[in-house]
């Protein structure tokens, strides 16, 4: 008995040595940008909309609405089909390549591009919440056209 109860204690002790330690995840960041002024701010929540401004869109790094997110503001919904409204270079802000799910706000339509000023592949127009880009565009959006 002594020797079985011995044996596991030191078997234990073996996979406690041999187990990789889990790399915590990075806590998610939440980023607004205020189109208007060209101002972020970033804290651990959702940060409330302020000086009448209206939430046009907000991405995810995650598919499902998961991980950071990035929220952009405008003086005031899309007008739709009258063409752009708005747009955004994501890699100014530390946004290019990062996107897999989004929401559409302030009636408008997003179109998601693969390069920077609206070139490469595009797919949109996105109208609605979408959990998940698709893989033409999952990781791969760096500048978003609000329509």
């Amino acid at each position: 008995m002594r020797r079985t109860v011995a044996t596991l204690i030191a078997l234990v002790a073996g996979l406690a040595i041999c187990t990789p330690a889990t790399a915590s995840a990075a806590p998610a960041t939440h980023c607004t940008l205020r189109l208007e002024t060209g101002v972020v701010t970033c804290g651990a929540r959702l940060a409330a909309v302020t000086n009448n401004d209206v939430i046009i869109g907000r991405v995810f790094d995650d598919q499902n609405y998961g991980g950071s997110s990035f929220t952009i503001t405008g003086s005031h919904p899309c007008k739709n089909g009258n063409g752009r409204d708005f747009g955004v270079q994501l890699a100014k802000y530390g946004w290019a390549n990062r996107i897999s799910s989004l929401q559409a706000w302030g009636n408008c339509w997003l179109n998601l591009y693969s390069g920077p000023n609206y070139n490469g592949d595009h797919d949109g127009e996105f109208k609605a919440d979408t959990p998940y880009v698709g893989p033409l565009m999952d990781k791969r959006t760096q500048s978003i056209g609000f329509d």
